[in-house]
């Protein structure tokens, strides 16, 4: 098992941002020193989310799994049929086994990360409402297909409004 930090932050919907140099300037003066920024949400000085190594982090993932409640259920029962708890145990058990460090990281967080790359979870919750508006179907002469009205480039949309969320997409 491995912990795919990036799909785990988009996941819970955080920025893995894509660092570039900017000069910051202050009264006509240019800063000699380049500073780092995130060229896609802007966060200067961008640090990753490690739930390899931070508890903070963890709980915040936690936190935020328990809350996706469809999402949960299938969760856990994808973790009651991992490898060595097919069969009945008592439900303490399973709960240590589950928090207990695998590689220093609680076992739950590897075995999210592996879920949700499976095909299946990416296809069954994958998918968000499409940012750019509602679709709309297009007719160029050979075929119809859905689109986001009043965007200037297309989506992928499918006719349900919906598009793949960042952590679902092929990578």
């Amino acid at each position: 098992m491995t912990i795919d930090n990036e799909r785990l932050a988009k996941f819970e919907g955080k920025c893995w941002h894509e660092p570039h140099e900017i000069y910051l300037t202050n009264n006509h003066m240019v800063a000699t020193t380049p500073v780092q920024e995130c060229a896609l949400c802007g966060c200067r000085y961008p640090e990753y989310p490690s739930y390899s190594t931070s508890p903070d982090d963890r709980e915040h993932l936690w936190l935020y799994l328990v809350g996706k409640e469809e999402m949960w259920d299938e969760f856990f029962l994808y973790e009651l049929s991992y490898g060595e708890y097919r069969k009945p145990i008592p439900w303490t058990q399973f709960i240590v086994w589950l928090f207990s460090p695998l590689d220093g990281v609680p076992r739950w967080v590897s075995l999210l990360s592996d879920w949700l790359g499976l095909e299946e979870t990416r296809e069954k919750f994958g998918w968000i409402d499409c940012p750019k508006d509602e679709p709309i179907e297009i007719d160029d002469g050979d075929c119809k297909y859905m689109a986001c009205k009043n965007a200037t480039e297309y989506c992928t949309c499918d006719g349900s409004g919906k598009v793949r969320a960042e952590w679902a997409k092929e990578g």
